[in-house]
């Protein structure tokens, strides 16, 4: 649970993928379940040392209780607890004020997990610097939100309980372009050229961006689409907004 994750600062981390992606940057590890099974294979021992170096314990115990454990209709073979990482405002800030090209991602009320987990994916794929989440939204390190991410919640910078207003104050003053993006309204996505600093502004899968968000926008864009589409999923429409603007792309 989220209060639980605060209070303890622990995560919980679900299947080989991403208890990989946790090692690979060098997470904190608390304890480690696996099935007996996957304890004793040979080709499975160098995941499990490594959880060791990063002081994981490692406890290997019955289909049954990783099953009791598990957050997943289908439980992995392997669940981890270990330390969510300490991204700071400040830090944020700091990178972003040093980066010539850099794009970051505030989260608007985004309340499913696998959808946020997946922007993240792909944020973190195509070099965006960091991301932010407005009070109301789902946790980054929700255990659906961690496998949705395929792990790239250990690695892309972000802070949660940023408010519109406050990320305006931090970023604007940066050079940062807030970007909306609308079904119909606003200019074709292709049609401009990427801002040198942007921050895509991404809202709830049902309800889009908040009012006060699109008024604060510099650019609004929309994804052409033919005309009986009503919209793209919010991850879908996310992943192309962050394939046009992000720093890995420079327009030719």
């Amino acid at each position: 649970m989220k209060k639980h994750r605060r209070r303890t600062g622990l995560v919980l981390v679900e299947g080989v993928r991403a208890v990989e992606a946790a090692c690979k940057a060098s997470t904190a590890f608390n304890t480690l379940f696996c099935s007996r099974d996957f304890a004793c294979c040979s080709s499975n021992q160098r995941l499990l040392q490594s959880v060791s170096r990063l002081g994981g314990r490692i406890v290997s115990t019955t289909p049954g209780i990783i099953e009791s454990i598990s957050t997943l209709a289908s439980p992995q073979e392997v669940i981890a607890v270990v330390s969510r990482p300490d991204f700071s405002i400040e830090g944020l800030t700091k990178r972003a004020a040093r980066e010539d090209r850099s794009v970051l991602v505030w989260f608007d009320r985004v309340s499913d997990p696998t959808n946020l987990g997946a922007i993240l994916r792909s944020a973190h794929c195509l070099g965006a610097s960091g991301y932010l989440s407005a009070p109301g939204t789902v946790g980054a390190f929700n255990p659906r939100a961690v496998r949705a991410s395929a792990g790239a919640a250990f690695f892309l910078p972000g802070v949660e309980e940023i408010s519109l207003a406050r990320a305006v104050a931090l970023f604007r003053p940066e050079g940062y372009k807030f970007v909306a993006a609308s079904p119909r309204s606003g200019v074709p996505l292709q049609s401009i050229s990427p801002p040198e600093r942007a921050l895509i502004m991404v809202g709830e899968e049902a309800d889009g961006l908040s009012l006060c968000a699109e008024e604060s926008a510099d650019i609004q864009l929309h994804i052409p689409m033919v005309d009986e589409a009503e919209s793209l999923n919010v991850a879908a429409a996310s992943a192309l907004l962050l394939y046009h603007v992000t720093p890995l792309w420079p327009p030719e």
